[in-house]
């Protein structure tokens, strides 16, 4: 574990943005996704997702909140007060008569065993009750309680520098209220806390928090990077800078999650998390298209494979294909098609495949039309948008279903690109391995028709909220294949 310096720096915090637009058009929707959190919190509770919630509460807020209460049958207790700041801290402020404060209220079945717990200072009992992982309820106690750290993301990294972005596990953009989970995560690749945040941000849509859930996943699944030094802690996104008070480190600590999906106004720049105006590789090494072990790539291409139907037959186009692997899983499973695949890299291509073009898929010229055609989401971040929607209306006129796909999390425009030419079929995912599908139909009038389950195509975001099946994985509803166009 890293030394620290023998001294503190008061509490602060700065946001310095990319640009006067990023400002105009992220501000607000940080400010709904921050108002919306605390009603969600309890939300979980009222579900049953967790079995307590604690909260700080103004206290002309008490009287709402009692009735609350009274409405949903679930008991609250005030655990007691603290003084109250007007931006974040890594630590609470100690009550002072006369000064503004707010109450530390419970919210839960069993208010009495939490009142003895928070007054004997049991951490475990408290992070049970608040139904956090018991992973990360004994990594708190261990570098909070025990060992006295003030920021938590030191531990949480270990002597790693770098992460592929996790967005259920992503709280480094807290101090704005932004984060996917109400509890410090053991690491940026805890299971248990994935889990959890993929139910929270399937629970908002449910309660009217659609926009601010897709919002959110943005935020968190944009690329970013934290460092320390010295008591000053920055987190670097390509929309804003964060500037807070840390654990004074003696030598600087730096942590990069990699991400493909860049938001709106994201800023141009020559090193990370900026946009380059590079080409964006969907592939970090050419071993196993870029995954860490055959495992792995089982498992994504089995998430990507699972929302297509069981009878599928005919002509598969993979724009991107690689070494034609995804292609040959799907053939395993399903029998009566045909290979066919784009891939740029003649070096990557191997045999097994009916036919393959070495090309940019965005200059390829068409061969007729497919029964389905495959896309990886980040090759929409290579090119701007006016090429991106060209390859996506010569998809919606060659083929039958699209099925796209990403490693990499939710690209945050794919709603106003993808979904004005095409309604969703089915979706799945995998949050352990940032793996998201989806199987749509073209829409050949481009009139938004409504979805099968009577919603907009364009209300169902590409990373939307429905509650995740067995290993993560959305359920998938059964498709019907469409007549040939012919």
């Amino acid at each position: 574990m890293r030394e620290r310096l023998p001294f503190q720096i008061p509490e602060f915090l700065r946001t310095i943005w990319a640009s006067d637009d990023a400002r105009a058009y992220w501000e607000p929707k940080i400010q709904a996704v921050s108002r919306a959190w605390p009603l969600v919190e309890r939300a979980t509770v009222e579900r049953t997702l967790r079995p307590g919630a604690l909260q700080s509460v103004a206290p002309e807020q008490m009287p709402e909140l009692q009735q609350w209460s009274l409405r949903t049958g679930i008991p609250m207790v005030m655990v007691g007060m603290e003084g109250a700041t007007g931006s974040y801290g890594n630590a609470s402020i100690p009550y002072q008569a006369g000064a503004p404060f707010t109450y530390r209220v419970y919210f839960g079945r069993d208010p009495a065993t939490f009142l003895e717990a928070w007054q004997d200072s049991d951490n475990i009992a408290i992070g049970a009750m608040l139904g956090f992982p018991s992973c990360c309820v004994a990594f708190f106690e261990k570098y909070w309680r025990k060992q006295g750290w003030r920021d938590l993301t030191v531990p949480a990294i270990g002597d790693s520098d770098a992460a592929n972005l996790i967005r259920h596990t992503n709280v480094l953009l807290k101090p704005l209220g932004v984060r996917p989970v109400f509890h410090l995560p053991c690491s940026f690749l805890c299971q248990p806390t994935c889990e959890l945040g993929e139910d929270i941000l399937g629970l908002m849509p449910d309660l009217g928090y659609a926009q601010e859930a897709a919002w959110l996943e943005a935020l968190l699944s944009m690329p970013m990077e934290w460092s320390s030094l010295h008591g000053v802690a920055m987190v670097v996104t390509p929309i804003l800078k964060l500037v807070y008070a840390s654990d004074p480190l003696p030598k600087k600590a730096t942590f990069r999650l990699q991400s493909h999906a860049f938001p709106e106004h994201s800023a141009r720049g020559k090193a990370f998390p900026f946009l380059t105006g590079q080409t964006v590789r969907l592939m970090r090494t050419t071993d196993l298209n870029g995954f860490t072990s055959l495992e792995a790539m089982r498992r994504a291409h089995q998430c990507v494979v699972d929302v297509l139907p069981g009878d599928l037959a005919g002509a598969v186009l993979d724009l991107g294909c690689g070494d034609g692997a995804l292609l040959r899983t799907i053939q395993r499973r399903c029998s009566e098609t045909t290979l066919y695949g784009v891939e740029q890299r003649a070096d990557l291509i191997q045999k097994g495949l009916d036919e393959t073009w070495v090309s940019d898929l965005f200059t390829w010229r068409w061969r007729g039309d497919y029964r389905l055609v495959l896309l990886a989401l980040q090759r929409l971040v290579e090119v701007d948008r006016a090429a991106a929607a060209r390859l996506l209306t010569a998809i919606a006129d060659h083929a039958q279903q699209m099925l796209v796909y990403s490693y990499a999390g939710h690209v945050a425009y794919v709603d106003d690109l993808v979904l004005p030419r095409f309604t969703v079929v089915a979706r799945g995912r995998l949050p352990s391995l940032m793996c998201e599908a989806i199987l749509l139909e073209p829409i050949h009038d481009h009139d938004h028709p409504c979805t099968s389950d009577g919603s907009t195509a364009r209300a169902g975001t590409f990373g939307g909220g429905e509650a995740a099946g067995e290993d993560g994985l959305q359920p998938v509803e059964a498709v019907a294949p469409r007549p040939s166009r012919d």
